[in-house]
């Protein structure tokens, strides 16, 4: 028997965010995957992603956008997957 997962959507993977974005079409960094670039970019300038219902604007657990490795608190998470 063999199983096969397609994983189509992720939380951003910024620890502030809520947006659940499509794998295909999301802005991929560093091995992850965002829903756009202020995350991306790890808010750098301070602004969040504007999508509708997110209030991310990024360090709001204390860390900095220039640590390095930046804030990783929160894994992705899978969200909708596909089983065959």
């Amino acid at each position: 028997m063999s199983t096969s997962v397609t994983i189509d959507r992720v939380k951003c993977a910024c620890s502030h965010c809520v947006c659940v974005v499509d794998v295909d079409k999301g802005v991929k960094r560093d091995g992850r995957i965002y829903c756009g670039d202020p995350c991306a970019d790890h808010h750098k300038d301070g602004s969040g992603c504007q999508h509708a219902g997110c209030t991310c604007h990024g360090y709001q657990c204390g860390c900095r956008a220039e640590s390095n490795p930046p804030c990783l608190h929160v894994a992705q998470t899978p969200v909708s997957s596909t089983v065959r």
